[in-house]
């Protein structure tokens, strides 16, 4: 009677072992037909300069904010006599800041610069009385990591 028990037990112990052979395979399989199923994910690119002369797509401004890098969107009228400076020193921030700020330059109606980031924004009006400093000093205060030159600005 023994013998027999021993027998059951084996075979019952065999087929545990079978069925979770089973298990572990059939749920290898299913993992690998339910990710060949899904859609790739599209990989954004950042834009290869720094400084552009054309707004941002979605994916592109969704990307960079993402890696908490900064933007700074620089909206001149043509007839803005203040701007070509303002603008050349805009060039100059996005230069020396390490790769941590896109600049986009953007002609038409308005005058403003909107520099903004994951966790910050702000806004510049009235730019034909903005000095370097002041401009300088926004730019600083939104950066996630300031880059040496700007502890002259920090607030």
């Amino acid at each position: 009677m023994k013998k027999l028990s021993k027998k059951k037990s084996a075979s019952r112990e065999a087929m545990i072992a079978l069925f979770l052979i089973f298990l572990m395979g059939g749920s290898t399989i299913a993992y690998s037909f339910i990710s060949s199923l899904r859609q790739p994910q599209k990989k954004i690119l950042l834009p290869k300069s720094l400084i552009l002369e054309r707004d941002l797509t979605q994916d592109e401004e969704s990307a960079i904010l993402r890696t908490y890098r900064t933007i700074i969107k620089f909206h001149y009228r043509k007839d803005c006599t203040a701007c070509l400076n303002l603008r050349n020193v805009l060039e100059k921030v996005v230069k020396n800041s390490g790769g941590q700020v896109y600049l986009v330059e953007i002609e038409g109606e308005l005058n403003r610069i909107d520099i903004y980031n994951a966790l910050y924004s702000t806004t510049l009006e009235n730019l034909d009385s903005l000095d370097e400093k002041t401009l300088k000093k926004s730019i600083c205060n939104i950066l996630v990591d300031p880059p040496n030159w700007c502890l002259n600005y920090l607030v």
